[in-house]
This record gives structure tokens, sequence and C-alpha cells, in this order.
């Protein structure tokens, strides 16, 4: 029987959840829609990829479109990041499911980079969320915080997931050092 490869489902049903989701959820000025919010809390991972859209960076890049056949540039930017966003997070449960844990096949120093990396991502996650929280005012964007709050919870799950690989390697290459016991 043929396993489902989630590297390849996640990135292709996100990106129609979240293409349908921006659709539904047209920005207004100074206002974003629930449905806009609810995707970008969805995708939280995948707001950094906004910024690198060149019309955010000033005057400089007068010249660069600020949309393409009627869709922003920022949701451009942003559907990429939902694409790359969720193929790591399918190649990652794709991974664990394996017989062979990650941690062996990629050896110890790159198991412990990409887990700082992914801590340090949620540290970002976790400063943008409280930035957007703080930030926000009932009177003036008329909705309930939820792009800050699920950024936090995206920010929680990275941390403890990047905290727990990163005891967890620390240990295990422990444990391989001193032929078994941690004492």
């Amino acid at each position: 029987m043929r396993k489902l490869r989630l590297a390849l489902v996640l990135p292709i049903t996100q990106f129609i959840v979240a293409t349908i989701l921006l659709h539904w959820g047209v920005r207004v000025e100074f206002y974003a829609p629930t449905p806009r919010l609810i995707c970008w809390g969805l995708n939280a991972p995948a707001l950094l990829f906004t910024s690198l859209d060149p019309g955010r960076w000033g005057p400089t890049f007068a010249w660069w479109p600020g949309s393409i056949i009627g869709v922003d540039m920022d949701d451009v930017f942003f559907l990429a990041g939902v694409i790359v966003v969720w193929y790591v997070v399918g190649r990652a449960l794709d991974q664990r499911r394996t017989s062979v844990s990650a941690a062996r096949r990629l050896g110890m120093v790159t198991t412990l980079i990409v887990q700082v990396l992914l801590l340090a991502l949620g540290a970002l996650l976790l400063v943008g969320g409280l930035w957007d929280l703080r930030h926000w005012q009932f009177g003036v964007v008329g909705q309930p915080p939820w792009r800050a709050v699920l950024t936090l919870m995206w920010s929680a799950g990275l941390i403890l997931l990047s905290g727990r690989g990163l005891v967890r390697a620390i240990f295990a290459d422990r444990r391989r050092l001193t032929g078994g016991s941690t004492t």
C-alpha cells in the first residue's frame, strides 16, 4: 500500500484554503476581515515571506508592481510562503513516520542547527504576535485579535517542539558518548 505523501498534500490543500480565505476576506483600507486574519494566523510563519516584497522596501522600488493579475504582491509572497511552510511541515511529518529517526540520519550537528533555527523562528513569531497583540485596538480594527492569538500559538508550538528536540538530541548524544548511562 502506498503511503500518503504529506509533503505534497499539505502544501496543495493549505494553498487552496489560504487562497479561498484571502479571496473571501477582501482587504479594505485599515480593516482586515476575519477570514483574512484567520488565514494569516493559520499560516503565521508564511507572513515572514511578505517582507520579501520589494514594494515594501520604500521609494527605491517604485517600479515594482503592486499587483499581478489583480492579486496584491503581499498576497503573492504570502501564498508562496504558505507553500514553503507546509512543504517543510509535511516533509517533517513524512520523515517522522519512517522507522529510522531523523536525528540519526541527519547527524548531531545538523539536528542541533535545525532545532536552533526552529527555536529562533518561534521566538521571532513570539515577538510578532506580541507586537500584534500590543497594537491591537478594538475601536480601530473592529474585531478580536485572531491574528495575534494564532501567531502566538504557532510560536508556542515551535518553541516547545524545538526545545524538546534539542533536549532529546543532547541527551541522546550524551547517552551515546557515556555508553548508555546518563549520570
